[in-house]
């Protein structure tokens, strides 16, 4: 395999923030019922990044909550590959 095409993993992550954003009573309708995010290449220019941020235990130090409008004071949600490496405590 020379390149995984990523996003459908994190889809679930965004469809929860948007979740408990709701519930906190942030409604992400409210500026549009459209969520979109970008899936992003990862190959031979930027695996190594990624590997070393999200190989073996990295996925669990992603800081959901700096996502969300409701817990990280974010005014538009950002759900790209590089907010995800961002992310990684």
């Amino acid at each position: 395999m020379t390149l995984s095409h990523g996003g459908h993993y994190f889809a679930g992550a965004w469809a929860v923030v948007l979740l408990r954003d709701y519930v906190d009573g942030s409604d992400f309708a409210d500026a549009s019922p459209d969520v979109h995010f970008d899936m992003s290449a990862v190959d031979e220019s930027n695996v190594d990044e990624f590997l070393s941020k999200l190989g073996g235990d990295g996925w669990g130090s992603i800081d959901f909550s700096g996502f969300s409008k409701s817990r990280g004071g974010v005014a538009k949600y950002d759900f790209s590959a590089r907010a995800i490496l961002n992310a990684v405590k």
